[in-house]
């Protein structure tokens, strides 16, 4: 052996594997992720999906009639993301607490893995860490603990299909999961008919020539989606995202179904992050391929919120396969402390992961937990109650289905005559006093900076029973 094939040889036994920049930063990666999951798992529609999974769970089959409320008890209601509340009420079996932060963590760190997976392309690690940092940095803020984290882990694994990295046969089992756990399976369809769509304009429209890669990865998309129908549900889960689109009108009243304000730290990177997207489109693309589903899926999360969670992921994934190259730094070299850093920060993640699953999972102080235990203490527990659509799933999740929550955020399951009286309550419309005969409710729990709370207070018909500087509670007199 000479020793030019020496030193190269040395060179290659001193690049990649553990304590390499690339298995470095994936620790960070995962370490970030854990971070994120360690927060309070008081999302109001969560509490509704853990408080469904429980009487999956008990009686053995998927409602099919409105459990909860007592405006619309018996209404017909479509479980579309059955399947992510049995995990949500399984875990929670199988560990309490503990089991469902296991749940959570587990979710982020693989969403958070295969954003990682899709920076590849890039190449030059340090284009490849500001990519991370930028998707990270809006995850903070937007992702929950909510069905829609499948959403995030599916589009992922579609677009690694869609290079030859993740199995297309495996795109089968993830759609019918996908299709039982939400309603975001339709952007699977759309990604893919827009890459299709592209690959054609990029070879002059010949159709025929549409890789074998890509008809294979489009036919299981659609297979499995037509799968996700072999469920408790049957056909409807397939029907629901396009019938609850004719309630159009009442998904603008709600924030996350509304276009973004950019005022929030995430929305903010998400801002950031997209802008240099499209510079970076704009001046390097070449291929329909790539510029066609950021083009569609930037579009759809300005026009709604809750896109920019799959928006982010299609961004990263177009970016690292346009921009070129910044410094020599690979993913795959391996400095002389590497594997130190890698055991330290490998610590760090078992660290902040075990702190995670020790957290308490919820903070319930936002959705009036001291005014319904005023109520139980004072015996008014067994009345009707009027409360805001949060503290709604909140009593879902504390009582279960009781029928005796006025509303919660299943708004494309309520009738609309209901939501237009909750709508008059939120805004102290003329009719709110009408509202609450009609429905025959007997204590009102309102927040005390929406003005409703202001009339109540001066009615001669109702009395303030427990107030705080949040709270106030109004009984009939």
């Amino acid at each position: 052996m000479t020793e030019v094939e020496a030193a190269q040889e040395q060179e290659t036994e001193q690049k990649g594997g553990f304590g390499s920049l690339g298995s470095i930063i994936w620790l960070l990666v995962l370490t970030w992720a854990a971070g994120i999951a360690s927060r309070p798992l008081n999302d109001n529609s969560f509490l509704t999906h853990l408080a469904t999974g429980r009487l999956i769970l008990e009686e053995g089959r998927v409602p099919s009639r409105d459990p909860y409320t007592f405006t619309a008890l018996g209404e017909p209601w479509t479980v579309q993301s059955w399947l992510a509340s049995v995990a949500y009420a399984g875990f929670e079996r199988l560990g309490g607490a503990v089991g469902l932060r296991l749940l959570i963590i587990l979710v982020y760190l693989l969403a958070a893995a295969l954003l990682w997976r899709l920076t590849r392309p890039a190449g030059s690690l340090l284009v490849r860490v500001a990519l991370i940092a930028g998707a990270l940095f809006v995850a903070t803020g937007l992702w929950t603990e909510r069905p829609y984290m499948v959403g995030v882990i599916g589009v992922a694994l579609v677009l690694l299909a869609l290079d030859g990295e993740f199995p297309w046969w495996g795109l089968l089992p993830l759609m019918w999961v996908w299709g039982n756990s939400h309603g975001s399976f339709v952007f699977a369809i759309v990604l893919v008919a827009l890459v299709v769509l592209g690959g054609a304009l990029d070879r002059g429209r010949r159709w025929r020539a549409v890789p074998e890669d890509e008809r294979r990865v489009a036919l299981a998309v659609v297979a499995g989606t037509v799968l996700a129908a072999a469920g408790p549900l049957g056909l409807r889960v397939l029907t629901f995202p396009f019938t609850a689109a004719d309630r159009s009108d009442i998904f603008q009243e709600v924030i996350e179904w509304q276009a973004p304000t950019f005022r929030s730290t995430s929305e903010l990177s998400f801002l950031l992050f997209a802008l240099v997207a499209v510079l970076a489109l704009a001046r390097w693309a070449r291929e329909w391929c790539l510029i066609l589903p950021a083009v569609a899926f930037l579009g759809a999360s300005l026009y709604s919120q809750r896109n920019i969670v799959l928006a982010t992921v299609v961004l990263v994934a177009a970016f690292a396969k346009v921009v070129p190259g910044v410094g020599t730094l690979r993913g795959d070299d391996r400095p002389g402390l590497g594997r130190p850093m890698g055991v330290l920060i490998g610590v760090l993640f078992v660290l902040v992961s075990a702190n995670t699953l020790l957290t308490p999972p919820n903070a319930v102080e936002d959705y009036a937990a001291r005014p319904v235990a005023w109520l139980r203490s004072a015996g008014l527990d067994d009345v009707r109650v009027a409360t805001d659509v949060p503290e709604g799933n909140f009593l879902q999740a504390l009582d279960g289905a009781t029928g005796e929550v006025f509303i919660d955020d299943r708004f494309d399951m309520m009738p609309p005559d209901v939501f237009d009286d909750y709508l008059t309550l939120l805004r102290s419309g003329p009719r709110w006093e009408d509202v609450l005969d009609e429905h025959d409710i007997d204590v009102v729990v309102w927040r005390r900076s929406l003005p409703t709370s202001s009339l109540l207070a001066t009615s001669a018909d109702w009395r303030v029973g427990f107030s705080d500087a949040t709270w106030m509670v109004a009984v009939r007199r």
